[in-house]
């Protein structure tokens, strides 16, 4: 390597590092709910779609997350509710045993899924093939630079809304959307194109509850006084189960520990 292309690498690993820090470190943001509302959802969060603000990851997650992928046990804690997950992907790998799981994590924020799984489901060095997809283009520099000596595991940048025309129908095992879907309008149509790209199954993570519940949250970074609105929606299990019905799905609903539930949209049984 010549001193000039030395140089050029030292300062974008410089700038990589950065970026890191700035997307996937810790943020000291302050919350306040200003509004509940208790029907007519979709309106009211596609209000806010021409600032789509459910893509300011900045304020609407504020942990480290860079944690979270050198240490999956602390996302372990976190999100209990993963465990269901790794249950689902350990059965399918089994099923087709010798061909490796194609796993797509949608809205993959840092890919720690990535680094949970290859601790958690596949801890003696079995091969899968993990792609995470966000829509915010630094995430995915970010995520794609922590895991650049992960050869199977990879991050594009993808809307939610068009994952058939990235990838096409069926191209993936297991589609995992975890906590994603609380936060964004058009329910049926999102968990429609989860549906299209997988071929076994589409595990999401949100929060159910007995009354469907739409919350407008307002969050400020102390840090440097950005600050942002944006929508957290807790869903009814009998929503969920008409979207399911709609797309000719069998279901599944975990409930967690937590506040937050694992509901599962089969193609086959991989239970």
């Amino acid at each position: 390597m010549t001193i000039k292309s030395s140089m050029k690498f030292s300062a974008e690993k410089a700038l990589d590092e950065g970026l890191l820090g700035l997307v996937l470190g810790e943020r000291n943001v302050q919350k306040t709910i200003v509004a509940e509302y208790h029907d007519d959802f979709d309106r009211i969060m596609s209000e806010g779609e021409v600032d789509r603000p459910w893509q300011s990851f900045e304020l609407t997650q504020r942990e480290n997350v860079v944690e979270w992928i050198e240490e999956p046990a602390k996302i372990a804690k976190i999100q209990p509710s993963l465990r269901d997950f790794r249950q689902i992907v350990r059965n399918q790998s089994r099923k087709q045993l010798g061909t490796p799981l194609k796993i797509l994590d949608v809205g993959c924020y840092g890919g720690y899924v990535f680094d949970y799984l290859k601790r958690y489901a596949f801890p003696n060095g079995e091969v899968f093939e993990y792609t995470g997809v966000d829509i915010d283009p630094n995430v995915v520099k970010a995520a794609s630079y922590v895991h650049s000596d992960e050869p199977n595991a990879r991050f594009l940048e993808a809307d939610l809304y068009a994952l058939d025309q990235l990838f096409g129908d069926n191209s993936f095992d297991i589609v995992l959307c975890s906590r994603v879907l609380i936060h964004i309008p058009r329910f049926q149509d999102a968990v429609a194109q989860l549906y299209k790209v997988s071929k076994s199954a589409v595990v999401t993570i949100l929060v159910v509850s007995n009354t469907p519940i739409l919350e407008k949250i307002h969050r400020k970074n102390l840090d440097n006084g950005v600050e942002i609105d944006y929508f957290f929606r807790k869903y009814s299990e009998s929503e969920l189960v008409e979207v399911a019905e709609s797309l000719s799905a069998d279901y599944r609903n975990i409930r967690g520990p937590s506040s937050y539930s694992t509901f599962v949209f089969y193609k086959e049984d991989v239970d």
